[in-house]
């Protein structure tokens, strides 16, 4: 999931779309990788068997193409363009998971977030693109898989914010 969630932040919708899909039949009941696999949309049509470009179908495989100088022409893949967090999470967010630790994230408007993690006095800072998805964030950073959690309850005052893929690490309970 990690891995094409990765993909899918980078821009290779394709690949993205491929590991989802590994998940989905891994874990049939993971809803969350089945929703990307359908936002990806479907996977690019491929020459059928048995027919070379430029055959018609029938034809041996010596036979000559329909036209040989033919330039082919494709166009790329649309790639998702990231999804900045919605209005209601823009700010300044603070949350104590343990006693001598705090995190403070700010969710900015241009699409972009800081994640400073405090523990007994000494700081850790990331920043990068932030990307919101079926009530995921993705929280890019430029070295280092991304931060993604499904937010949970948001309201004006705070959001819980739950690991992807990590089933036993506790919700992070933001506030303002």
């Amino acid at each position: 999931f990690v891995l094409a969630y990765q993909y899918m932040v980078q821009g290779h919708a394709n690949e993205a779309r491929q590991q989802f899909q590994h998940v989905v039949d891994l874990q049939p009941k993971d809803a969350l990788a089945a929703r990307f696999v359908k936002l990806l949309g479907p996977p690019p049509t491929a020459p059928k068997a048995g027919i070379e470009d430029g055959q018609t179908a029938g034809a041996g495989a010596n036979a000559p193409t329909t036209n040989p100088n033919a330039t082919k022409t494709s166009t790329p893949p649309a790639t998702p363009h990231p999804v900045p967090p919605p209005p209601e999470l823009l700010g300044t967010w603070k949350a104590q998971p343990q006693t001598n630790a705090s995190i403070v994230l700010n969710l900015k408007k241009d699409g972009t977030f800081t994640w400073d993690f405090t523990n007994q006095g000494k700081t850790q800072s990331i920043s990068g693109p932030a990307n919101y998805v079926d009530g995921v964030l993705s929280l890019a950073q430029e070295k280092g898989p991304p931060l993604a959690g499904k937010i949970e309850n948001p309201n004006a005052n705070g959001f819980g914010f739950k690991l992807v893929g990590a089933t036993n690490a506790p919700v992070l309970k933001f506030s303002r």
